[in-house]
C-alpha cells in the first residue's frame, strides 16, 4: 500500500523545513500522554470509578493513535525510507496483536 504524499513547495535553499511540528513531535508528545494515563489507570490512589474513566480516555486515546501510525506515519516512512518495509510489517503486526 502507497499513500501519495503532497509535495513540498520548489526551493533552491537545502535548509527549507516545512513549518509547523514534525511527526517525530507529535508522536513523541503522544507517547507521554498515553504513558502518563496509563500510570493514572495503575494508581492505587485514585479511586476505582476515576481509573476506570482514565482506563476509557487510554483505550480511546491509543485506538486513535495506533489508527494514525497505521494510516499515515507507517506508509510515509515505508515510502520514504529505502529498506523500511520489513520494519514497518513488524510494527503493523505489532500493534494488530
Amino acid at each position: 500500500m502507497t499513500v501519495p504524499l503532497p509535495p513540498l513547495p520548489p526551493t533552491a535553499d537545502d535548509a527549507y523545513r516545512p513549518g509547523g511540528r514534525s511527526m517525530a513531535d507529535i508522536a513523541d508528545t503522544e507517547h507521554r500522554q498515553l504513558l502518563g494515563l496509563a500510570d493514572q489507570v495503575t494508581d492505587q490512589r485514585l479511586s476505582p470509578e476515576r481509573r476506570r474513566e482514565v482506563a476509557e480516555v487510554l483505550t480511546a486515546a491509543i485506538s486513535r493513535h495506533l489508527s494514525a501510525e497505521e494510516q499515515y506515519l507507517l506508509p510515509a516512512a515505508r515510502a520514504a525510507l529505502p529498506g523500511s518495509a520489513e520494519r514497518v510489517d513488524r510494527e503493523l503486526a505489532a500493534d494488530a496483536a
